[in-house]
């Protein structure tokens, strides 16, 4: 894994920091039309009940702890239907270079300048959580084999997504750094 830091944005360079992944991703081309472009995440229910102490002592403490376990694995059960409804459970690992301004990785079809891409990518967390985001490809390049490496700059991304993508970005690096 290698860890870039972004340059000066005044300079007209890049001004946020990159990391080298590995996350599952979907990409597809999508016609423009910002009026359906709204970037999302998807993070599951989150119906929690962290408190494992019984609310009132005329509840049985073994039969809350209980209900707690039961409730904990509902939660998961109904993320995973969430995130495999969205399509997230379908994208395959890809290596990317990613920062909160955009996205590198190779794709399977053909992507040219200009082109608007839909983005779904899964993030590593707990609980999982899935991005859907749009971007503009602003290099596209043929690597042989009908593949393409592909950059593209986030398009219409909503503050929590782009926080989601920040947290992700600095857990990696925090990652990178122990290392």
């Amino acid at each position: 894994m290698e860890l870039k830091s972004g340059e000066n944005k005044l300079s007209g360079k890049r001004g946020y920091f990159r990391v080298d992944d590995v996350l599952p991703l979907i990409a597809k081309k999508v016609t423009y039309d910002p009026s359906c472009r709204k970037s999302r995440v998807f993070s599951g229910y989150n119906i929690e009940i962290t408190d494992t102490e019984v609310p009132d002592e005329t509840i049985n403490l073994g039969l809350w702890k209980m209900l707690v376990e039961i409730n904990n694995k509902l939660e998961m059960i109904l993320e995973r239907l969430q995130l495999e409804s969205e399509g997230f459970t379908k994208a395959e690992n890809k290596q990317v270079n990613i920062s909160e301004s955009g996205i590198k990785f190779i794709m399977n079809e053909k992507a040219e300048t200009g082109d608007v891409l839909e983005i779904k990518i899964l993030l590593s967390s707990s609980p999982s959580l899935g991005i859907l985001t749009y971007g503009n490809v602003v290099r596209a390049n043929s690597i042989g084999d009908g593949k393409y490496e592909v950059a593209l700059h986030f398009s219409d991304m909503n503050d929590e997504v782009r926080e989601k993508i920040i947290q992700h970005i600095l857990k990696r690096q925090r990652g990178i750094m122990r290392k």
